[in-house]
């Protein structure tokens, strides 16, 4: 008894991990439209969103109607700040700045979209991280 319930745990849960079984319910969106990419950003990701100059993308992905990217720059943390503080107004952002203990967080929407950009220190210490994530309203 126990060996065949092993036995359907590891035949059935890599399928299920991989997206191999069916989806249950009516998504619109298949998963095979979902993209992850590392070292650029996804063609969908909104252009409205201002990128950092000379940041090096880390990763992004798109699935359904959300996005999310992640991006390091040489730059100091108050510079990058500064830049989304100016930038994202100018192209038609609400923007509503927070500052936590170590990071800042703008939340931001616009008629399309709403998300968040994450301003922290990378964890060598030395450099910027920014995380956008956004999903359409």
């Amino acid at each position: 008894m126990i060996k065949k319930l092993y036995l359907i745990v590891f035949i059935i849960s890599p399928l299920v991990l991989s997206g191999c079984l069916p989806k249950i319910g009516g998504g619109e969106k298949k998963a095979e439209a979902d993209q992850f990419v590392q070292g650029s950003v996804v063609p969908s990701f909104p252009q409205t969103v201002p990128l950092y100059k000379d940041a090096k993308t880390v990763e992004s992905f798109e699935s359904m109607d959300s996005w999310g990217a992640s991006f390091v720059t040489e730059e100091d943390l108050n510079k990058v700040v500064e830049f989304y503080g100016t930038s994202l107004p100018a192209l038609g952002w609400e923007a509503d700045l927070k500052k936590n203990a170590s990071y800042f967080t703008y939340n931001i929407k616009n008629e399309q979209y709403v998300g968040t950009i994450v301003i922290n220190k990378a964890s060598d210490g030395k450099r910027t991280a920014i995380l956008a994530s956004l999903t359409t309203r």
